[in-house]
């Protein structure tokens, strides 16, 4: 008798193990390997240097010890990264042009991106401030930076001039005088390219008991063949509790950095303002003291979400409805 399932069995055994070699045990078992959708956060902060550098947080997951995060393409050194399920550190973000990139998290079980997560642009690297009643010179301690800005306001007669060491050449943006019974002066300068840091003199002549502030800041980019070029600003003055500066600038893009200053000449009064955009302020400077509290400097890299605001304005409000005001704002971009 001819029993058909004996004699098919191993024909039937050599095709499976054929059909098994041919496609993976996995495929035809059902057993195909499942590949995670990450979730991957925004960094926090979600901007840094284009040096890079930059300690951020990224919230998310599930990740694995294997997580791999690359900004714009540019992988994070293994070094750099600390892994738990459900945030990731980096404690030095790569190097990178400015502007907006993709973060991307990577693992063994799948992959996950936060879409123009970060952006790089201008990075504070250092601020000196000084300030000085019934004095006509004020000493700044070294200030490090590609590109340095000083903030300066003082009361008198007197000319403002600058003594830097090494020698540099600062150039003057923008000074106004505000109303007062004693004149009031306030001027924005800058200096670019420098090759290291400088320590700043400012020096009035021929004033006699003024009230005087120096306000430096320092900006670094990638590297020093840059151009830094304050190519947008605006100031205006008025009067009351409050003012407002359109900023009109129609191209901002991630990774300028907006730089303002307000002055109030209400001296009983506190001094507070802001950046109104879409996205998080992120102020980087936010200096009242030791500088009189009727001084305030901010400053700002522009994410993604500030690209589409118009106009990009500057806000500040005192507590005296009588104040008399200053505000200056400008753009700096990074010219690669």
């Amino acid at each position: 008798m001819f029993d058909a399932f004996v004699w098919l069995t191993p024909f039937l055994l050599l095709g499976i193990v054929a059909l098994l070699g041919l496609v993976g045990c996995d495929q035809v078992l059902g057993l195909e390997p499942v590949t995670l959708a990450l979730t991957v956060n925004p960094p926090t902060p979600p901007w840094g240097s284009p040096a890079g550098g930059t300690n951020v947080t990224i919230a998310g997951g599930p990740f694995a010890t294997d997580a791999v995060v690359a900004f714009g393409g540019a992988a994070a050194a293994s070094e750099f990264v600390s892994v738990s399920s459900a945030q990731i550190t980096v404690s030095q973000t790569p190097l990178h042009s400015p502007g907006a990139v993709d973060v991307v998290v990577t693992t063994g079980e799948g992959s996950g991106t936060a879409t123009n997560g970060f952006t790089y642009g201008v990075a504070e690297s250092g601020n000196a401030v000084n300030f000085a009643t019934g004095s006509s010179t004020l000493q700044l301690p070294p200030v490090e930076g590609d590109f340095v800005v000083v903030a300066a306001l003082w009361s008198g007669a007197g000319t403002l001039s600058f003594t830097v060491n090494p020698p540099t050449t600062f150039n003057l943006i923008a000074q106004t005088d505000l109303p007062a019974a004693t004149a009031v002066h306030i001027a924005i300068y800058f200096a670019n390219n420098l090759s290291g840091p400088v320590a700043i003199r400012g020096d009035l002549a021929g004033g006699s008991g003024p009230s005087f502030s120096l306000v430096a800041t320092g900006y670094k980019f990638a590297n020093a063949t840059q151009a830094f070029t304050p190519d947008q600003f605006n100031s205006m003055q008025g009067t009351g509790a409050s003012l407002v500066l359109p900023l009109a600038i129609s191209d901002l893009v991630p990774g300028d950095l907006i730089y303002a200053v307000a002055v109030s000449r209400n001296t009983a009064g506190a001094l507070s303002g802001g950046f109104n955009a879409p996205a998080d302020p992120n102020v980087q400077v936010r200096t009242n003291a030791p500088v009189p509290q009727y001084l305030l400097v901010q400053d700002k890299v522009v994410l993604p979400a500030d690209t589409g605001s118009s106009p990009f304005n500057v806000a500040a409000t005192a507590t005296s409805p009588s104040a008399s005001w200053f505000i200056f704002g400008m753009r700096v971009r990074v010219a690669t």
